[in-house]
C-alpha cells in the first residue's frame, strides 16, 4: 500500500490564493484538487506512481497559486475537470479493474489447490499407513527386548551383588598375598584317577545341600546301615554327591536308597557324567571375541578339529587380567594330552600359552564351597568378609579359614586353619575340592591303559 501524502501543502497553498484577486472562484479549485489528492491516496497504486500524481497536483496548485491574476477561474476548472479529473478515474477505473481479475484469478487457484491438497491427502494417508505398519514392528521388536533386559537385569543385580562384596572385602596384608599366589604353570597334563565312585543325588523339592545331609544321615543311621561311604559332598541347588571306597559298596548304596521311601521320594539318584577338561588359554588380547578366538585356533591347530572338522575345543567364558584377556576353553578328552604335548596354541601371528583350569566354585559371601553367590542359602545372614565366620569383619582378630575349621569339626579332617578362606596353596579344603574335580573329569586313557 503506497504511503499517504500529506495535502498540508496544498491546503497552505489554498490559504494563500484566498487573500488575491479572485477569492471566490480559487478557494472553489483547490478543495477540487485537495479532493483529488486523497483520492489517489486511496488508490492502490505503486508508491512511485502515487507520490509522481501528488507531486504534480501539488505543483500545478501551486501554479495556480502563483498566477492567479493571469489565470482565470473558469480556465482553472476547465482544466481540473477536462484533464485532470479523467487522468485519476481512469486510474480507479483500472485499480478496480485489476483487483477484480486478481479476485477471479483467486477463485481458479483455489479450485486447483483443492484437487492437489485432495491427492496430497491420499498420498500422505498412504504413507501414513506404511509408517503404522512400521510401527507395529518396531513395538513387537520393542516387546521382545524389553523382555529380554527384564531377564538380563535379574542377573546384572546378581553381578553387582558380587562386585559390592568384593569392594567391600578388606585389603589383603602382603603376607596374605604371597601365600594365596598363583602356582606357576605346570603345563603338564593330568591324569585321570578312575577309582572314584561316586552317585549324585538331586532333591525332589528345592531344598538345601545341608538340609540333605541330615537327611541322608539320619535315615541311614537309623536303618543301621552296613553300606560303606568315603564322603558326602555338596553340590549346586541343593544336591549331594556320595563317593564310595569300591564299585560295590557304591552298587549296595544305590540299592539301599531305592529300598527308602523317605529317600526315594526325596531325591533323584544317578551316576554323574564326567566332566570334559578344561584349560585356560592366556594373554589373550583385549579385543579377541569368543568367535574369532576359536576360528582363530581352529585354522592354526588341526589337531583341535576331528576328521569331519568338527571342533574339539569349546571356548567357554573370559576371565579379565590386567592388561589382557584370559579364556577358559574345555576340550575333548581324546586331545586332552596331545594339546599338552604342544609348545603352546598358535593364534595368527602369535602362539599362546595355557595350563590346566580347575573350576572350584565358592561363594564370595559364605566363602564355602559348593556353590556360587547367586545360589547361597544364606543370603540374609552377615559374614565377616575376611574369614567367613558368624562376627563383623572389624572384630575379626585371627584370619582363619571357615571350610578348614567346619571339616575338622564335622570330619575330624586335622586341617591347618591359620589361613583365609581364599587361599588356594594353603587350603586342604580348596586342594580336596580340587582333587574331587580331577576325579570327576574325563582327562583321557591314562598311559599304558588299554582304553
Amino acid at each position: 500500500m503506497p504511503k499517504p501524502v500529506d495535502t498540508s501543502t496544498i491546503a497552505d497553498a489554498g490559504a494563500k490564493t484566498t487573500r488575491g484577486p479572485g477569492t471566490g472562484s480559487q478557494s472553489r479549485v483547490i478543495p477540487n484538487i485537495e479532493d483529488i489528492v486523497k483520492k489517489v491516496n486511496n488508490l492502490n497504486l505503486d508508491q512511485d506512481l502515487t507520490e509522481f500524481l501528488v507531486s504534480s497536483l501539488q505543483d500545478l496548485s501551486k501554479l495556480f497559486t502563483a498566477k492567479a491574476r493571469d489565470i482565470k477561474a473558469a480556465v482553472r476548472d476547465g482544466i481540473i475537470e477536462n484533464f485532470i479529473v479523467p487522468i485519476v478515474d481512469k486510474f480507479a477505473a483500472r485499480e478496480t479493474s485489476f483487483m477484480a481479475t486478481i479476485f477471479d484469478l483467486k477463485a481458479k487457484n483455489v479450485d486447483t489447490d483443492l484437487v492437489f491438497y485432495q491427492a496430497k491427502v491420499r498420498e500422505c494417508e498412504i504413507t501414513i499407513e506404511g509408517l503404522r505398519a512400521k510401527l507395529q514392528l518396531v513395538s513387537t521388536d520393542l516387546s521382545d527386548a524389553k523382555d529380554e533386559l527384564k531377564k538380563t537385569s535379574s542377573a546384572l543385580v546378581e553381578t553387582a551383588k558380587e562386585v559390592r562384596t568384593l569392594i567391600d572385602q578388606p585389603r589383603p596384608s602382603y603376607t596374605e598375598v604371597l601365600r594365596s599366589s598363583p602356582v606357576a604353570l605346570s603345563n603338564a597334563p593330568v591324569i585321570s584317577k578312575r577309582d572314584n565312585h561316586v552317585v549324585l543325588l538331586r532333591p525332589v523339592k528345592p531344598s538345601t545341600s545341608e538340609e540333605n545331609i541330615k537327611v541322608i544321615e539320619n535315615v541311614l543311621t537309623a536303618r543301621n546301615s552296613a553300606t560303606r561311604i568315603s564322603r558326602i559332598g555338596k553340590v549346586s541347588q541343593g544336591g549331594l554327591i556320595i563317593e564310595a571306597p569300591t564299585e560295590a559298596d557304591l552298587q549296595a548304596l544305590e540299592a539301599e536308597i531305592g529300598c527308602l521311601p523317605k529317600l526315594e521320594e526325596r531325591f533323584t539318584v544317578s551316576r554323574p557324567k564326567r566332566r570334559r577338561p578344561q584349560i585356560i588359554i592366556l594373554g589373550v588380547d583385549n579385543s579377541v571375541d569368543k568367535d574369532r578366538l576359536l576360528k582363530g585356533l581352529l585354522a592354526k591347530n588341526h589337531f583341535l578339529a576331528d576328521s569331519k572338522n568338527h571342533a574339539l575345543i569349546d571356548i567357554i567364558f573370559p576371565i579379565k587380567a590386567r592388561r589382557s584377556t584370559n579364556w577358559v576353553a574345555s576340550v575333548d578328552p581324546g586331545i586332552y594330552k596331545l594339546i599338552f604335548d604342544q609348545p603352546g596354541l598358535y593364534f595368527e601371528f602369535s602362539r599362546l600359552r595355557f595350563d590346566n583350569f580347575f573350576g572350584v566354585k565358592q561363594c564370595h559371601h559364605c566363602k564355602r564351597f559348593g556353590h556360587t553367590t547367586k545360589w547361597c542359602p544364606r543370603k540374609e545372614d552377615t559374614f565377616c568378609t575376611r574369614c567367613g565366620m558368624d562376627h563383623p569383619v572389624d572384630t575379626c582378630k585371627d584370619i582363619i579359614c571357615v571350610n578348614c575349621t567346619e571339616s575338622n569339626q564335622r570330619f575330624k579332617s586335622g586341617f591347618n586353619v591359620n589361613h583365609g578362606p581364599k587361599d588356594k596353596v594353603n587350603c586342604n579344603s580348596f586342594l580336596r575340592q580340587k582333587d574331587n574335580l580331577i576325579r570327576l573329569t574325563d582327562y583321557g586313557p591314562s598311559p599304558g591303559s588299554s582304553d
